[in-house]
């Protein structure tokens, strides 16, 4: 297989017009094949189509507890509230939202995607009625605000998002979002700016 693999890369370098197209040719049926076959790679494939100026991060796939050190410092700094409402902006298949839920149980937790495929995985999944899911350009999400927090990882990573984008986020929140790591979130946030996971 590697040395199957190994002939049709080198056949798209060679100087032989007819080995290049059959290369792309290979190249081609093999995404056909994907988009047939993949409703994740479908999804993002249509996505990307629909919503083109809008989409900041087209790679769907993620996974539970990808930031603990950051999960848990919010989960200490979030504790003290009695039901603290969390705002998950490109949440994907819902792996953020289900992980936070766990570190912070009373949080009411509101997760935002542009996928409707990655919704609808993430309302298959949901038994938490303390979550809920919803589109990005959604009349419901237009209407939220008063967030304590703002989780936006990885979003703006192989995309810069419009100042406007960022601007409607950091108004929904009560208190400044919280980096990952590196920057200075603190001093940021005293200057009044919202801090992006991801962008900086």
């Amino acid at each position: 297989m590697n040395l199957i693999r190994t002939l049709i890369e080198g056949a798209g370098q060679s100087r032989n017009p007819l080995f290049r197209l059959g290369y792309r040719a290979i190249k081609a049926l093999g995404a056909l094949r994907r988009f047939l076959v993949s409703a994740r790679i479908r999804s993002q494939v249509i996505t990307r189509t629909i919503y083109k100026d809008q989409q900041f991060q087209a790679e769907t796939a993620s996974r539970e507890d990808r930031y603990p050190e950051l999960f848990a410092e919010c989960q200490k700094r979030l504790a003290p509230l009695l039901n603290p409402r969390i705002l998950c902006f490109g949440c994907s298949t819902g792996e953020e939202v289900f992980t936070l839920a766990r570190y912070l149980p009373q949080a009411e937790i509101t997760g935002v995607d542009i996928n409707p495929w990655c919704l609808k995985q993430c309302t298959r999944t949901n038994r938490n009625d303390r979550l809920r899911f919803l589109h990005r350009n959604s009349a419901e999400f237009a209407r939220a605000d008063g967030f304590d927090a703002i989780f936006c990882m990885a979003v703006f990573q192989r995309t810069d998002p419009p100042d406007q984008e960022t601007d409607t986020l950091g108004n929904r929140v009560h208190a400044r979002p919280v980096r990952s790591r590196g920057g200075d979130a603190g001093s940021k946030a005293a200057a009044g700016r919202p801090v992006f996971p991801g962008r900086e």
